[in-house]
């Protein structure tokens, strides 16, 4: 801050005395005073609010829905689709050599161990 920075304060009230308006002060009158009325800055702020929504208006066309992308979107044939579907794992087991097993290793490999266990459930009962 210079001797030369403007400094400009808005005294805000309710209402304005008659004859009062803004006011410079300092050497090189570079403190400005101006006195508002409360709903006058309200106003403004509205004002540019409505100009801001506006512009973005113009410049963001209004997005159009197709009914029957609608209709499809809200029924329940979807869900059909995936109803006895098991997720695949994204990361694939890596083997000895640090290749990424193949889906038919992965699978193979899942069998023989839900084949051990079964053979474990059937020693255990016996």
């Amino acid at each position: 801050m210079s001797a030369s920075t403007e400094i400009v304060a808005y005294v805000l009230g309710a209402t304005l005395e008659e004859g009062l308006g803004p006011a410079d002060y300092g050497e090189n009158k570079n403190l400005h005073i101006i006195p508002m009325v409360y709903q006058t800055v309200l106003r403004k702020a509205n004002q540019r609010t409505f100009n801001l929504q506006k512009r973005l208006q113009e410049v963001q066309p209004t997005i159009t829905t197709d009914p029957e992308v609608e209709e499809v979107l809200r029924s329940d044939g979807q869900k059909e689709l995936f109803e006895n579907v098991v997720p695949e794992p994204h990361v694939r087991p890596v083997d000895d050599n640090g290749q990424a097993e193949t889906v038919k290793q992965t699978k193979r490999a899942a069998s023989e161990e839900d084949g051990q266990a079964g053979q474990k459930d059937s020693e255990a009962g016996q």
